[in-house]
């Protein structure tokens, strides 16, 4: 994640993310293409989460 220009916050959401869906489901086959499919999913949807949380609140630091 680093080396596709994530931040540290970007990857702590996209893990929190991950943790939650494993609970709802989790794959019986093939786990670790699983979670990295998911990872790269989760991370998108954090930095856009985080983008817009930017956006909302310009003064905050996030």
């Amino acid at each position: 994640a680093r080396e596709l220009h994530f931040t540290p916050e970007e990857m702590i959401e996209a893990i929190c993310k991950v943790a939650d869906k494993a609970r709802v489901y989790l794959p019986t086959r093939n786990r670790p293409a699983w979670f990295a499919t998911v990872f790269r999913e989760k991370l998108l949807e954090a930095r856009a989460k985080i983008l817009a949380l930017k956006k909302k609140y310009p003064f905050n630091r996030f």
